[in-house]
């Protein structure tokens, strides 16, 4: 394509002198099919798809795996879009609320990744978790790819009564139980915590 258009001086004009009509089409294509959700919906890794999934205990889909590598340059288009689109605002005013509700969904798709991981933090704080070592280790490497798994592996842990916090990291979970609860029950814990990591989607390894 742009061996043609270097070697047809006619293309390079015309295509030139029509760029900012070509823009204002891009632009309010964009609007009315919604690229800006798509393309942030892409560029959080399909988070919030996860995060359905997750809702109905399917398990995690390994959107993240996929497009995990491809963040950095669908974030950089999405926020391009952005600004390209507030740009505009100056030539055409009317179109603000659109542009801010763009922005809004762009913002909250594209960074959702990262505000659920720090939401599994915050958490994690939340519990006075001993300083000593977890009392149960589950191994979910092969189950949980991103940030959406962990928040849901984290409220399926918690369900347990007696499970103080859960700590998410590189596919490990880590359980600290209350005080309460005696060494005796400890075999027993693991083994209901199992099923509900397993019927939550994530089956230990």
């Amino acid at each position: 394509m742009i061996g043609v258009i270097a070697k047809f001086p006619i293309v390079r004009s015309l295509l030139s002198h029509n760029y900012e009509g070509l823009r204002m089409i891009m632009l309010e294509s964009a609007q009315r099919w919604k690229w800006w959700g798509a393309i942030s919906l892409l560029a959080s890794s399909c988070c919030a798809l996860q995060v359905v999934l997750n809702f109905f205990s399917l398990g995690c889909a390994g959107f993240n795996t996929v497009l995990g590598p491809l963040r950095p340059p669908l974030l950089a288009m999405a926020f391009a879009l952005q600004t390209t689109a507030w740009m505009e605002i100056r030539a055409q005013p009317l179109l603000w609320r659109k542009t801010l509700v763009g922005s809004l969904l762009t913002i909250t798709l594209s960074l959702l990744p990262e505000c659920l991981h720090l939401l599994s933090k915050f958490r994690s704080r939340l519990a006075s978790t001993p300083s000593s070592s977890p009392d149960l280790v589950f191994n979910l490497k092969s189950s949980i790819g991103c940030s959406s798994c962990e928040v849901k592996v984290q409220s399926t842990v918690l369900s347990h009564p007696l499970a103080l916090s859960c700590e998410v990291s590189e596919g490990l979970a880590s359980v600290y139980l209350k005080p309460d609860a005696s060494p005796a029950n400890t075999s027993g814990t693991r083994g209901e915590l199992c099923s509900l990591l397993s019927a939550a989607g994530f089956a230990p390894e």
